[in-house]
């Protein structure tokens, strides 16, 4: 537990008798005093510094995370003749927000005590920390995408195979979904009825997650779908990880397949709490739950206390595989002695990010830390998305996080699999400065460059038998790069390579790559191969279980079985809800079918690892 961070004027008089402890808080200027105090056997954190704690507010942690629990526990305490008039709500598993009206003269530990009327069911109480957004230096130039060049973007963006989409969580102060730039690169919630505008829809919650209207975001501090930003903070996060790329405007943001799901919970002045923090975080987490889509958080945010449910809900994150990307802060302060929140939590799934000039010093204004701050990223001058549409340059670590952000989301594309180990990829491909030797943990500047590099020491290979002749294929993994750098071996065996997708025809001739239009080899698609001989092609990427997406009319696919798997099963299993027609496969030159409208007269009993099926969907 920390003590005083910084300097304080609090004055404060403190009473023990026994376990029961006795604060009265008079008054507080900056300061971060904390004190355990037990109550009845119950942990209890006072916080005197009230510029770092929203008056009144406490969060309570269950010892069980059952929600109903939780929902029952809470209308107990509405009940309780001392607590008639203080407000609760619930905002994550487990977790619920409680406001006390105190006065100057409020006896706080006894009206904590008095929420612990189930004693032995709650784990801790502690203040709702303020958050806010991590500050930005006022002197600030127009300038270009230096920062791009700076990562080693240029050297790689046209080749790695991104191919997946990947949901960046963007918790700030919300998004101009109108912007551009930024329009086709928003989450969009298919669950949800779009009826044309926010105002028109129905305020309903269609598909059960809890926020009505919720098409493009969520709102916690309003509880709606309206993630509208009224700061221009989120919307320059959001332009630095997916802005639109080759759409001939404005800029191209990091990762081309990254869709941004905004979250606000920063204000008109960027201020916000822990408490609506951990409602966004804890809504990611069932978003990955409910959707199965990879999901990275970007938090360009903080404050100077610590919250145990903050620290909880982020390690549940990671549970998840979920990567939190924090920005280090603005205070020039070594984070070491002096934590920023949510950036300094000792997580595996955290990613602290520093800022540096494109050259790779460190910024003037950034925080840093040898054991507390991972990285550096650009946040000097950078050129992106603003609110309301156009473009400006803006400096601070906030907006060198999501650099960081979309790294990982390319990562995440392209090995949908690797979870947390994205982490590694981007420290152990950072790029050593010598400014930043002894102030951060990697002492490096991240390089999308040198990342994809450290991913390839997971690359595996797989191995399909070719026939000669017409061969029907698909590949279990996807690779790294465009082009055919993912054959490993077999090349020259190969006359021409087909692929069917979104109702084209698309070739890969190994004698002329330069005329094919057929630019990667993934999983989950289907291939007609035409082999000279008996062979085999050896293909490298990284492993995939990724069930192919059905569109209506013909799909040329592959399944991800590691053994022959029935098509019975395979349809009921993974396709339920959608009206396959047929599946048709190529089995030693001849053609059997599987008809779900004629199982008895089907030949096509499974499905077999490394083949290739034509589908035909009625969706």
């Amino acid at each position: 537990m920390r003590g005083f961070c910084g300097t304080t004027n609090t004055k404060e008089k403190l009473m023990s008798s026994g376990n029961t402890g006795l604060v009265k808080v008079k008054e507080s200027s900056p300061g971060c005093f904390i004190k355990r105090i037990t109550v009845t056997c119950l942990l209890i954190m006072i916080y005197a510094g009230v510029d770092e704690a929203s008056a009144g507010s406490f969060i309570v942690k269950l010892s069980s995370n059952s929600s109903t629990r939780l929902a029952g526990h809470l209308k107990k305490m509405q009940k309780t003749a001392d607590m008639m008039h203080t407000p609760v709500k619930h905002i994550a598993a487990g977790v619920g927000l409680v406001k006390i009206d105190a006065g100057d003269e409020y006896d706080v530990v006894q009206a904590l005590s008095k929420i612990n009327i189930l004693p032995g069911q709650i784990l801790y109480i502690e203040p709702d920390f303020k958050r806010s957004i991590i500050g930005i230096p006022n002197d600030a130039d127009y300038a270009m995408q230096t920062g791009l060049k700076a990562i080693a973007y240029d050297n790689v963006w046209d080749k790695i195979a991104e191919n997946r989409e990947v949901v960046v969580g963007v918790i700030d102060t919300g998004i101009d979904i109108n912007h551009p730039d930024l329009t086709k690169r928003i989450w969009k919630n298919a669950g949800e009825d779009w009826l044309g505008s926010i105002a028109q829809n129905n305020a309903l919650d269609d598909e059960g997650d809890g926020y009505a209207d919720n098409y493009f975001g969520v709102n916690i501090l309003t509880g709606n779908g309206n993630p509208i930003d009224d700061n221009g903070h989120g919307s320059s996060i959001a332009g630095i990880i997916a802005a639109e790329c080759n759409n001939i405007i404005g800029i191209c943001g990091v990762s081309r397949k990254a869709t941004i799901l905004p979250i606000k919970v920063l204000d008109a002045w960027g201020d916000g709490s822990a408490s609506d923090f951990i409602a966004a975080v804890d809504y990611l987490i069932n978003f990955k739950k409910r959707t199965g889509k990879p999901v990275i958080i970007n938090a360009s945010l903080g404050g100077y206390g610590y919250s145990q449910a903050e620290r909880d809900v982020l390690a549940l994150a990671g549970q998840e595989g979920i990567l939190v990307i924090a920005a280090a802060g603005n205070d020039h302060l070594d984070n070491d002695f002096t934590p920023l929140y949510p950036a300094s939590y000792d997580l595996p799934n955290m990613i602290s990010v520093a800022s540096v000039k494109d050259t790779g010093q460190l910024s003037y204004f950034s925080s840093w830390g040898k054991s507390t701050v991972d990285v550096a990223a650009p946040g000097e001058q950078v050129y992106t998305t603003r609110n309301g549409g156009g473009y400006h340059a803006v400096s601070g670590t906030s907006f060198s996080a999501p650099f960081v952000a979309g790294i990982a989301a390319v990562m995440q594309s392209v090995n949908p699999s690797a979870g947390l180990k994205v982490k590694d990829y981007i420290l152990g491909g950072a790029i050593p400065q010598a400014t930043l030797t002894d102030v951060l943990v990697t002492g490096g500047m991240v390089n999308l460059s040198g990342t994809a590099d450290q991913s390839a020491q997971d690359l595996q290979e797989v191995v399909i038998p070719l026939n000669k002749g017409q061969n029907l294929v698909s590949f279990s993994v996807s690779p790294l790069y465009f082009g055919d750098s993912a054959i490993r071996s077999g090349k020259d065996n190969i006359d021409i390579v087909w692929q069917y997708g979104d109702g084209v025809w698309n070739s890969y001739m190994p004698v002329s790559p330069g005329f094919s239009d057929l630019s990667c080899f993934g999983a989950g698609e289907g291939y007609w191969v035409d082999a000279k001989d008996v062979g085999a092609i050896t293909i490298a990427g990284f492993a995939d279980g990724e069930w192919p997406i059905l569109t209506p009319g013909w799909n040329l696919v592959g399944f991800p079985v590691a053994v022959n798997t029935a098509v019975a099963d395979v349809l009921a299993q993974r396709y339920s809800g959608v009206p396959v027609e047929a599946v048709w496969g190529y089995v030693d030159g001849q053609w059997r079918s599987y008809v779900t409208g004629n199982v008895g007269m089907s030949d096509l009993i499974d499905v077999e690892a490394g083949k290739g099926y034509w589908l035909k969907s009625n969706r």
